[in-house]
């Protein structure tokens, strides 16, 4: 099955209309799921070996992101489904997870085994085989994960928070949002998770009302951030449940007027976001800016794309941005397993940069700074971020790895 890629954007993907036909002629196709660990490449790296680890077999994926809860989904990848037969193995206590999926029907989560995890339906969140999810990301808290859910046969899309543990829902937003608002959660370190509300209340924006958030996370101190069209063109707000004010757009970066702003990535601490900005597939900017309706955005990387915060685990005061420079448009295509695409980096590099920033942009002081040179982490383009551990990083859009670093 071909399926064709939408070239703007990073972490969107869409299905074309050039399947359906398709899709007839495969949905009696048997499904044998595997229950024995895939083949993954191992390429020698001197001191040591990068593990290139197929996921889902040839089958397209997108939306990748890994794992923040260690103690649970160690290793493991968050991704979306395109349609077709799903190349994955399927434990027995997991007998419902269906090997033919529809385009977007499910979240998955599936470890270095490309054994499925956890997995959960859009009909668990009200949806029906019109809807589909989109964007989802796993939350700067390592509990929930955030995503997108279209609603009354597309016509809208909702913003979800779900805890991952208790598979409990939140509608975060209930209106005006696309399917390019690749929206990020921000929850406060170590609060643990409340209740599902029995009824949300939703403000004029459409989002959720704070005493609703605050009995779902056990906390008010919640963000969200999300990319909104204005015009044609993506700009992005957010909001901060503490601070109790409504939705606050987000200064665009200087002489960008025609950019497209997404994919934003809150930090761990709550108080940055991280995004990418774009004209074309093939002119990308990564920039960095403070939550704050004052802010500017700061030029973090011009050439690059997917930038992911990443805290050392044995200093939380090193913090770092993982990110991608890829030659051509910002899609990944190929085989990351072959030799010797790992070999030359030929389809991409991932780096990991550390920067130190100090809030207070309306003071118009310097907010960012590099301290030494960016590090290479793999002769590979991934999309997904690195584990809290630096063991592993994730991609997919074309074709889905784990990549397991030495």
């Amino acid at each position: 099955m071909r399926l064709l890629l939408q070239p703007a954007g990073t972490r969107r993907c869409r299905f074309t209309a050039g399947t359906c036909a398709l899709l007839v002629a495969v949905c009696n196709y048997p499904y044998n799921p595997r229950v024995e660990p895939p083949l993954s490449e191992t390429v020698d790296r001197g001191g040591g070996a990068t593990r290139v680890i197929p996921i889902n077999g040839t089958q397209q994926v997108c939306n990748p992101s890994i794992a923040q809860d260690t103690a649970h989904f160690f290793g493991c990848m968050l991704w979306l489904n395109f349609s077709g037969v799903l190349d994955v193995a399927v434990p027995e206590t997991m007998r419902s997870f269906e090997g033919f999926s529809l385009q977007h029907d499910r979240l998955t989560i599936v470890d270095t085994s490309n054994t499925v995890r956890w997995f959960m339906k859009r009909e668990e969140l009200g949806a029906d085989e019109r809807e589909d999810f989109q964007d989802p990301e796993w939350a700067a808290h390592p509990g929930y994960i955030v995503c997108l859910l279209s609603g009354d046969a597309q016509r809208k899309w909702g913003c979800y928070a779900i805890h991952l543990l208790t598979r409990k829902k939140l509608c975060l937003c209930s209106e005006g949002l696309s399917q390019t608002s690749t929206p990020h959660l921000w929850v406060e370190p170590g609060s643990s998770f409340g209740a599902e509300p029995q009824r949300t209340h939703f403000d004029e924006d459409g989002f959720a009302d704070s005493a609703s958030v605050a009995s779902f996370f056990g906390t008010s101190k919640v963000k969200v951030v999300v990319g909104k069209t204005e015009g044609n063109i993506l700009s992005l707000h957010y909001r901060d449940y503490a601070a109790n004010n409504r939705l606050v757009p987000l200064k665009r970066p200087a002489n960008r007027t025609d950019w497209n702003c997404e994919s934003p990535l809150i930090s761990p601490d709550g108080r940055w976001t991280a995004f990418n900005a774009y004209v074309t597939p093939y002119n990308y900017e990564i920039y960095l800016q403070e939550l704050s309706p004052v802010s500017k955005p700061i030029l973090f990387q011009s050439g690059a794309s997917d930038p992911h915060w990443w805290v050392h685990p044995a200093d939380s005061s090193l913090v770092y941005i993982v990110y991608q420079e890829v030659p051509g448009d910002n899609l990944v295509r190929g085989d990351l397993a072959d030799a010797t695409v790992l070999a030359t980096g030929e389809l991409g590099i991932t780096y990991r940069q550390m920067v130190r920033l100090f809030p207070g942009a309306a003071t118009g002081a310097v907010t960012m700074s590099r301290i030494g040179f960016p590090e290479a982490l793999a002769n590979l383009p991934t999309k997904g971020g690195l584990s809290p551990d630096g063991r592993y990083l994730c991609t997919g859009y074309d074709r889905a790895f784990i990549v397991e670093l030495p």
